[in-house]
């Protein structure tokens, strides 16, 4: 079975799950002005809006109801759709270049024209004005990709005889191979920027470095450029908009997987980071090479499916450790209708996003105000929103037994299940002396488990199966880490393990601003058996700067984790989906 396969049924079981929540319509407020592609938010490391960038107002009521798209020569002071954007940095005011609007986000080039430094941005819509900050650099180079700044990137592989394909889990790319990563923010221009397909290479493009996976892409141009065949025709940002940029590199010889890390660096600024499929032979990506996943099940119609997760967590804070055992469990159905699911009877997958031996990154930013879920400016349509899974009854409580007892996962608010088994926490106030413990053992040892659901429920009647809780690998050198050196990436290494697990290694920084928190995260991945993995400097950098032991400023952690995915067998359940994993974390420094 293809990882690939086995990734978008693992997508599909999550959006079944999920409950979906809408908020009133709101007032005219801007929540923050971003980078079209690389959404990063305001204060974070890698924000800013470049020279010539096309960027996006966020907020409520800034445009009209009806999306409405910029035609050639694309409006300036006129507007569009009744909105208007001036940019003044310095002194000196300049009209943004408008490229389409809508209710929650307004989208225009900045122009190239516009100086350097913090400015304000002015929305006008109709009679009524909003302000936000802004801060205008040289180059800030942001991804396209399939979400809001992050998932795969809108990016092509190009073929010998100059025809391109949209890169993707079945149109993998091969190392060696050139592949066309769009997006903008290169820098400044001094064609006519309300005209379409201007080529102007900006004096930026000269020092960006581009990564893929844990490597440095050669790269083979940089510039002002048009996309791109085979687009969505939904697509929210006119071709031939002259804010578009594309970066054309050479993919390394150790690049593999189907969500292979793809970012662009100008200096120690980096942009958001997506994903690109890469394979040895292309065509249909395969992430999980020499292990066999299994015989194929095909599923349709109803289809019940079972989740049952496991975990440990410990921490360490200063004085302070903090152990939990706990667990999740749920059964749904799903309508699929005339639809058709392929999946493994047995499976090994990374919990993480990505493939082995690279790293996602995810940044935010909090400011009292919960801003709109949206994604206009990215590729593609909505789509239909896919079939709606009715959460099942399998009894008032799931319980676990392991040699220490029984514990259980009792029915929560909306039919889930969940549970805390153990809640230990040990504080050491004076050096020298035994600490203060309180809380009782550990329940989840590696062993055998079962899991059962005594008599049953209306919609899934009484189980037992059994359960393999693994072997958790040992972090070797977590006293050697305490301050990160963000523009240098950092080294872990771990023994032990099952050799089947994958190996999750995160980090966190929430550094606060006044009122605001801006919030940076990233996952690497690699097998247990690797026994090391060094995060790239790209990934540290995306992080904002916190001190260690200092909560008024912020916050830094770092945990090395180990997971496994199995399917096990419960009657009248179509796909029961089981997970393990065990993870140890610190507060660390991101300097």
């Amino acid at each position: 079975m293809h990882s690939g396969k086995l990734a978008r049924f693992s997508a599909f079981l999550g959006l079944a799950l999920l409950i979906l929540t809408a908020a009133p319509a709101a007032a005219f407020t801007i929540t923050d002005v971003v980078n079209a592609a690389s959404r990063i938010p305001s204060g974070s490391p890698g924000y800013g809006i470049a020279q010539g960038a096309i960027f996006v107002v966020t907020g409520t009521g800034v445009g009209p109801d009806q999306f409405q798209q910029a035609t050639f020569p694309l409006p300036t002071s006129a507007g569009l759709g009744g909105v208007s954007i001036k940019v003044s940095v310095g002194g000196t005011t300049v009209d943004a270049i408008m490229v389409y609007v809508s209710s929650t986000e307004v989208a225009a080039i900045l122009p190239s024209k516009t100086p350097t430094g913090t400015g304000t941005v002015t929305v006008a819509n109709g009679s009524d004005t909003a302000t936000a900050p802004i801060t205008v650099v040289a180059s800030a180079f942001g991804i396209f990709t399939a979400a809001s700044g992050s998932g795969p990137a809108l990016a092509f592989n190009a073929a010998g005889d100059g025809t391109n394909s949209p890169n993707g889990l079945t149109q993998s790319a091969q190392p060696g191979q050139t592949l066309i990563i769009n997006g903008t923010g290169l820098g400044a221009i001094t064609s006519d920027e309300t005209q379409s397909g201007v080529t102007d290479v900006p004096s930026a493009s000269a020092n960006i470095t581009v990564w893929v996976g844990s490597a440095q892409a050669t790269v083979v141009s940089a510039a002002r450029g048009t996309c791109c065949t085979g687009l969505d025709p939904n697509f929210k940002i006119p071709q031939g908009v002259a804010g578009w940029d594309v970066v054309t590199v050479t993919i390394p010889s150790g690049a593999s997987g189907c969500q292979v890390s793809v970012a662009v660096q100008t200096g120690n600024v980096v942009s958001n980071v997506g994903t690109i499929s890469v394979s040895s032979g292309g065509g249909l990506c395969v992430d999980v090479s020499g292990i066999d996943l299994g015989a194929l099940t095909s599923l349709s119609g109803k289809v019940k499916f079972g989740l049952i997760y496991l975990t440990r967590i410990s921490t360490t804070s200063a004085a302070v450790s903090i152990l939990i055992d706990a667990g999740a469990a749920a059964f749904t159905q799903v309508d699929l209708g005339s639809n058709t699911v392929q999946v493994p009877t047995q499976a090994i997958y990374s919990l993480f996003g990505g493939s082995a031996g690279n790293c996602t990154v995810v940044t935010s930013r909090s400011s009292g105000t919960t801003p709109p879920t949206t994604s206009p400016g990215n590729p593609g349509s909505p789509g239909s929103p896919g079939p709606i899974a009715t959460l099942l009854d399998a009894g008032p409580a799931i319980n676990v037994t392991s040699p220490k007892g029984t514990k259980q996962m009792t029915k929560q608010t909306g039919g889930a299940y969940a549970g805390t088994f153990a809640n230990a926490s040990s504080i050491s106030l004076v050096p020298g002396m035994p600490p203060i413990s309180q809380g009782g053992p550990p329940f989840l040892d590696p062993g055998t488990l079962t899991a059962d659901n005594g008599g049953g429920g209306a919609d899934i009647g009484p189980f037992s199966v059994s359960l393999t809780n693994p072997s958790s690998v040992t972090w070797t050198n977590p006293d050697q880490i305490t301050t990160v050196n963000r523009a240098q990436g950092l080294t872990v290494t771990w023994s032990g393990g099952d050799p089947s697990a994958w190996v999750g290694i995160a980090g966190t920084a929430i550094q606060i601003q006044g009122g605001a928190s801006v919030y940076g995260s990233f996952v690497c991945v690699a097998p247990s058996t690797a026994g090391q993995f060094t995060v790239p400097s790209y990934v540290t950098l995306s992080l904002p700067p916190v001190a260690a032991n200092n909560p008024a400023g912020g916050t830094g952690t770092l945990s090395l984790s180990s997971t496994i995915y199995k399917f096990v067998s419960i009657p009248g359940v179509d796909l029961t989906s089981y997970f393990a994993s065990s993870s140890t974390g610190k507060s660390v420094a991101y300097q």
